[in-house]
């Protein structure tokens, strides 16, 4: 995979973006992780100007969260917001989540929590911090939650017919799965350890590195390289 300059990377972060996606959110249900802060803090005030039925914040801090959820209100007008505590460093956490959420509607997940740890740290379940928390507990929340997800695009569906040339009369819905990575995956370097180590790529990237474990972090983003997926009826 080719390097990105840091340059280009720095002017990317003060490039002006073109403005954000307008869309009619009545009557849907979105969630966003991470939320409290940075992207996912942006991401969910655009998401509540919009007016969704239903709004989660999935936040690891519960005071955290609840001041973001002011914050969106104040600015937005939108009181359809919902807090979920959600902390990626446990799969215990992972798993509450999901059950308390899994079986109410679900149309939009932006799987966006991520940490940049400043020293090599386990959690309680035994990984590197960054890999638990960008890599294996977003994988897990997210398959965790796609059956939502299509159950929820299939409920909205469920009522279309077809005219008599067999399209279907009106667009279906489609539910989405975002996950957030970060062009920082181009800076990558475990290819050599990869290739090196008989232990397999999962737990050479839960060992050390021989240099600043902020390269775990570059890691963590390249196996979740920017995806968008879409769920049909």
């Amino acid at each position: 995979m080719g390097k990105m300059p840091f340059s280009t990377l720095f002017i990317d972060q003060w490039t002006r973006l073109p403005p954000a996606l307008q869309a009619d959110l009545s009557g849907k249900s979105v969630m966003v992780t991470g939320a409290n802060v940075g992207i996912g803090y942006e991401t969910a005030k655009h998401f509540a100007s919009l007016q969704p039925k239903r709004l989660v914040l999935a936040c690891r801090d519960e005071k955290k969260g609840r001041d973001a959820i002011v914050a969106i209100e104040k600015e937005t007008g939108y009181e359809g917001i919902e807090l979920g505590i959600l902390d990626q460093s446990k799969f215990s956490s992972v798993l509450e989540f999901a059950r308390r959420f899994g079986d109410e509607p679900l149309d939009v997940l932006v799987a966006n929590a991520g940490v940049l740890p400043q020293k090599f740290e386990t959690t309680e379940d035994g990984w590197e911090t960054a890999l638990q928390v960008n890599h294996l507990s977003t994988a897990l929340l997210s398959f965790l939650l796609i059956p939502t997800l299509v159950r929820t695009a299939r409920s909205h569906n469920h009522n279309l017919t077809e005219t008599t040339d067999g399209t279907a009369g009106k667009d279906p819905t489609f539910s989405r799965l975002v996950i957030v990575s970060s062009d920082v995956h181009f800076w990558t370097s475990f290819a050599k350890e990869q290739y090196q180590a008989e232990a397999g790529l999962l737990k050479t990237l839960n060992g050390q590195t021989d240099g600043h474990i902020a390269k775990r972090y570059f890691d963590s983003k390249c196996t979740f390289t920017p995806t968008e997926q879409p769920f049909p009826h």
